[in-house]
């Protein structure tokens, strides 16, 4: 997450641009793992039980979780860089107390046990399995939504182009539905608990015509990248608005 010091040296458009870039690629671990390893190797070399392999091991699984971890949240993370594709399953907000405490607090017990203890072991396969199980479990849920949202567009015969469903808030519960039209966007949520079909909002109009004479323009392009291509345009007051 170190890429977030880009922003002391580009323009905010540009270091959002390149946040979850480089760094949280699939080709990253491959170059900084081994990297590390021999560092880590060198400085502690009177741990002999201890080897390159792994030093190497533990970087490379800590390093390539954590883009894996972050393509399943909102934002999207360019696994696949240098390509500009942004993987964003959306199923777990970024911050989700199920998810983390959990996670934590087996942490927090592991660290205070003997190191040769089992109790250590079995803390610490607690905290993997249960934050994992979870991060399983909301993948259905969202399935779920998502089918729920897609029904009650049948139903009031609204024809779409595509369906983005994510988890809101610090919770899994509660789903936001973003439906792009053929000229325009609606909205919904869906709630787990709900009994009753999802409601839409007025529908709200695309208007990518308006940046038409700005659309060469390397900031236009860039927030059209930022955005993968959902957004909606505005004038108000003499000006425009990229939403």
């Amino acid at each position: 997450d170190l890429d977030i010091i880009t922003r002391f040296f580009v323009d905010d458009l540009t270091a959002s641009e390149m946040y979850r870039g480089f760094s949280h690629s699939l080709i990253f671990p491959f170059i900084a793992a081994p990297i590390l390893a021999w560092i880590l190797k060198n400085i502690y070399s009177k741990y002999q039980n201890v080897s390159f392999y792994d030093w190497l091991k533990m970087f490379f699984l800590a390093i390539i979780t954590h883009p894996l971890l972050d393509a399943q949240t909102t934002w999207g993370t360019q696994l696949f860089w240098p390509f500009e594709w942004r993987i964003a399953i959306e199923n777990i907000f970024i911050i989700d107390p199920v998810y983390t405490l959990p996670f934590l607090t087996f942490l927090i017990l592991t660290a205070f046990q003997d190191r040769l203890s089992r109790k250590r072991k079995l803390y610490n396969s607690l905290g993997l399995i249960i934050s994992t199980a979870y991060l399983l479990v909301t993948l259905s849920f969202k399935g779920v939504a998502h089918y729920k949202i897609q029904k009650a567009l049948e139903e009031n015969n609204i024809e779409y182009k595509d369906i983005n469903t994510r988890a809101t808030y610090f919770n899994s519960i509660l789903w936001s539905g973003q439906i792009e039209l053929e000229d325009s966007y609606i909205f919904t949520y869906y709630s787990l608990f709900d009994k009753s079909s999802p409601s839409f909002t007025k529908k709200f109009l695309k208007n990518h015509d308006m940046l038409k004479p700005f659309i060469d323009e390397k900031k236009i392009q860039q927030l059209i990248i930022l955005s993968n291509g959902n957004y909606i345009m505005t004038n108000e007051n003499d000006k425009l608005i990229f939403w």
